[in-house]
């Protein structure tokens, strides 16, 4: 099934029960699905009780289905409405199998179990969408237009195309293409993004997948009295703080001698209410700038001193310190070195045998140096409760009281770098899924600044007070004794209020507890007018680097321009966009504003360009750190190296050379070689005499078959049959012929998948 069909309450029936009796008659019995009934006599009368029964709702799905030839009905699905997505629905999947000439099929659609109307559909296959010309996406904003009027012509009058949080789009690189269009529902002119319609459209201009986010059922707060965008404006200037953090690139998380970056994060993490013009926190409710509180103003002692503890001992300890009366043990095992800031733990299994019930079973971890607790937990899991949400303030404040003593009680040598986080998330120390416990969160701090990775969570029973579920986690990556010089908190607000803009918005009051329990989806919802901050839109998360107070990115902690020079020299170029396409990817850079389209190109610069697009537009430098230099004039400080060592693995590049050189200028002959090679034609270009050729310049030339190939493909013409090889190759040049080598590649991929099946 297509994760998008995974939704909350999507309740499955039985093919045999759900599947419309027309399509069972026209199918043979082996067609029938396998799936097995677990249809409850409830969903079963909410099926029972749509408007439309699965017969015509089949037969409306088969209008958007489309299907072609040898399609065969898989499942049938029917899920009520909820507070989120207040329509029932029936889904219906088909497939096909891979045949000689094309790959497997799979089309899946969901209609409204009242309307009859689309809600959801998703077209894939096994095979690559790919197509030589590529639709461009202005083309296929038509497409998912004319779609949308098609499917559903009463919404499409009530949503507009959403593209202010969207970067400019980069022409894609690869031979599949997607163009993703995300529309929103307006009320009275004002955006409401809880709403809205989601349309994939493929390089070959299909429709893969709509999807349909709506409520019917939603009261909108009225629009008149509000403060304008001007308030809005210096109400968040006065309101908003800049706060530091530690940073781990995403690259680097898995990478040894992690190194934590010091940032400033958005710090647009609040609302402005639109009427009363006061901050409030994503519930909706009253904004606290309250400070985090520590669990411990100074280091405890440690629980256990000495050698490490041995099995017994760990055991012995826990039932010391944890409620784990009459509990055996069950079973144990020892990491030497844990995830959790590379330290030994003992890993413990427990059972409570009772007679009149099943067993208990309790889990938990030990430091085997320090004694502290590190996870605990028990089976003991408590049925949403209709008093769930009635825990008085008094009682909140006794249980996080109680999470702070567990804390300090049960991991007192981490205790001192937890703190509890303030509410504003609207989340903490809540009651989770409307269970009747309640959810403290804890982060770590180091010099007084949130760390990059660690911190625990404690959850207690309401009624019992009893610790349910205890986890404490430090990272393992080090840092500074000191935090090193760094701009202001001022500063850094500065620079991101300078990338932002407040937008006014409808947003989806909280559901309470006992709403969300209701599977009808007979939930009425209110909507407030609210302002939010919205930022520079780029393709990339980005962060405010609090040594330099210049933008980085987040997944690798280099720099990140967030916005782009436009050139100014290469207006009319007959390779204007192919020369743009390669700045735009960072192939080549800009100085002056000026792209300089007649520079000759260096091989570094080439070899960026190639693994870009080999690599779907990304390159991770944070992969090749612990990787030695495969050339001794390319070292990991340069700006080539990850792209060359990936090169390297690919097979572009002579291993066998010590230096590469890559601020040389490239020659013709060299890269019509790393074309070729980049295609997967070197073994066949490495036959230079089984290649006859009209060029006259290339007869000696070791590289005669690739020059030979690449020319042939029309990537790197000859003018009077000379290629000229030993040329260097202007920017304009490679750009195009850069852009020939997408175009012929995407050309012979689509032929090898032909020849697939």
């Amino acid at each position: 099934m297509n994760p998008m069909m995974k939704r909350s309450l999507f309740l499955l029936l039985t093919a045999s029960l759900l599947t419309p009796a027309s399509a069972l008659a026209a199918q043979p019995a082996t067609s029938t699905s396998s799936v097995k009934a677990i249809a409850t006599s409830e969903v079963a009368a909410q099926a029972a009780n749509a408007k439309l029964s699965k017969d015509a709702a089949y037969q409306k799905a088969l209008v958007f289905a489309k299907l072609p030839d040898g399609m065969k009905l898989d499942n049938t699905y029917f899920r009520s409405g909820d507070a989120w997505r207040s329509f029932p629905e029936w889904t219906f999947s088909w497939s096909k199998k891979k045949g000689e000439d094309d790959g497997s099929l799979y089309i899946t659609v969901s209609v409204d179990a009242n309307t009859g109307g689309l809600t959801t559909y998703s077209r894939s296959t096994d095979r690559d969408s790919v197509n030589t010309t590529k639709i461009s996406r202005e083309a296929a904003q038509k497409k998912a237009d004319q779609f949308l009027k098609q499917a559903n012509a009463q919404k499409a009058e009530l949503v507009k195309l959403y593209e202010r949080d969207q970067a400019a789009q980069k022409p894609p690189l690869g031979v599949t293409v997607f163009h993703n269009f995300h529309y929103v529902r307006y009320v009275d002119g004002i955006p409401f993004p809880d709403n809205g319609v989601d349309i994939t459209v493929d390089g070959n201009g299909m429709i893969t997948s709509y999807s349909l986010n709506w409520s019917d059922s939603v009261n909108f707060a009225k629009s008149g009295n509000l403060i304008d965008e001007k308030a809005a404006l210096e109400a968040f200037k006065q309101g908003t703080k800049a706060k530091m953090a530690y940073l781990l690139p995403w690259e680097n998380q898995n990478q040894d001698n992690q190194k934590p970056v010091l940032v400033y994060r958005n710090p647009f993490l609040n609302y402005l209410d639109a009427k009363s013009g006061k901050l409030v926190n994503s519930s909706l409710e009253e904004w606290k700038d309250t400070e985090p509180e520590a669990v411990s103003e100074s280091k405890l002692p440690a629980l256990h001193s000495g050698s490490q503890m041995t099995q017994d001992e760990a055991y012995a300890f826990a039932q010391k310190i944890l409620p784990l009366s009459g509990y055996q043990l069950r079973n144990a095992s020892y990491n030497e070195s844990s995830y959790r800031g590379n330290r030994p733990v003992w890993n413990l299994q427990l059972e409570k045998k009772d007679k009149n019930a099943d067993a208990r079973q309790a889990y938990c971890e030990i430091d085997a140096i320090s004694g502290d607790v590190l996870s605990f937990s028990n089976d003991v899991h408590h049925m949403l409760s209709e008093k769930a949400d009635t825990v008085s303030k008094s009682k909140t404040a006794s249980l996080k009281k109680a999470a702070l003593d567990t804390l300090r009680k049960w991991s007192p040598t981490y205790a001192s770098d937890l703190y509890y986080v303030n509410e504003n998330s609207g989340d903490n120390a809540k009651n989770p899924g409307g269970s009747n416990s309640s959810y403290y969160q804890f982060q770590r701090f180091v010099n007084g600044v949130q760390a990059a990775s660690g911190g625990a969570s404690v959850t207690i029973d309401n009624e019992t007070g009893e610790v349910t579920s205890y986890y404490v986690n430090v990272g393992s990556e080090t840092y500074p004794k000191a935090l090193p010089d760094h701009i202001s908190a001022d500063q850094a607000a500065d620079a991101w209020l300078k990338e932002a803009e407040p937008e006014l918005v409808y947003i989806s009051e909280p559901i309470a507890p006992e709403d969300q329990k209701k599977a009808d989806g007979a939930v009425p919802r209110n909507a407030k007018l609210v302002y939010r901050m919205s930022v520079t839109p780029a393709d990339a998360s980005y962060v405010l680097d609090a040594a330099s107070g210049g933008w980085i990115a987040e997944s690798t902690g280099k720099p990140y321009t967030l916005h782009r020079e436009t050139p100014t020299d290469i207006a009319g170029n007959p390779a204007e966009d192919a020369l743009l396409l390669m700045y735009q990817y960072d192939a080549i850079s800009i100085k002056d504003g000026k792209l300089m389209p007649e520079l000759p190109i260096s091989r570094g610069e080439m070899i960026d360009m190639l693994i870009i697009t080999l690599n779907q537009g990304k390159i991770s430098p944070l992969a090749y750190e612990s990787r030695a230099a495969s050339y001794a004039d390319v070292a990991k400080s340069s700006k080539y190296f990850a792209s060359v060592e990936n090169a390297v693995d690919r097979g572009l590049l002579d291993k066998s050379a010590k230096n590469l050189n890559p601020d040389q200028k490239i020659t013709r002959a060299e890269l019509a070689d790393m074309l070729v090679r980049a295609l997967g034609y070197r073994t066949l270009a490495s036959h230079n005499d089984m290649f006859t050729t009209k060029m006259t310049d290339i007869a000696n030339n070791k590289l005669r078959g690739p020059i030979i190939i690449i020319n042939s493909l029309g990537i790197m013409p000859a003018e009077q049959n000379l290629f000229q090889p030993d040329e260097e190759v202007s920017r304009a040049d490679a750009a195009l012929a850069f852009s020939r080598f997408l175009e012929k590649r995407a050309e012979l991929v689509e032929k090898q998948n032909l020849n697939r099946y």
